[in-house]
């Protein structure tokens, strides 16, 4: 199958059932792609890095990788924010890092993502 007709394939989210943000960490990558893409209708093929940066964060948090990633998103979700919020507000910091390695060409830097979730738990946890 081609790339493109898996990604129109995976893009399908009206065939899925909702889950929760709790439920969709225990799920497989399809299911997990199939749920980010149904929380976004009218999004499409364009939103694609939209979608990607949601599916890393979601894949940080289910497997604890890095730990502080999924600790976090634990914490905020206590202060009461919204745990589609929370995945986007978890993004800045793995958006940081990809700028980093892209116009910098620097290697991931585990201390800087720490400190910067770090700083997001100070202002909003």
């Amino acid at each position: 199958m081609n790339l493109r007709r898996k990604i129109l394939r995976r893009a399908a989210p009206a065939k899925v059932r909702s889950v929760g943000w709790s439920q969709i960490q225990e799920a497989d990558d399809d299911l997990m792609w199939a749920e980010i893409r149904r929380r976004h209708p009218g999004f499409g093929e364009e939103h694609q890095a939209h979608f990607q940066m949601h599916l890393v964060v979601e894949k940080q948090i289910r497997d604890q990788e890095p730990d502080f990633v999924g600790q976090a998103a634990l914490r905020l979700e206590q202060a009461g924010i919204d745990g589609h919020e929370i995945r986007h507000m978890l993004a800045i910091p793995l958006a940081n890092q990809l700028h980093r390695a892209l116009q910098q060409n620097l290697p991931y830097d585990g201390e800087m993502h720490r400190r910067e979730v770090e700083d997001l738990l100070r202002r909003y946890a």
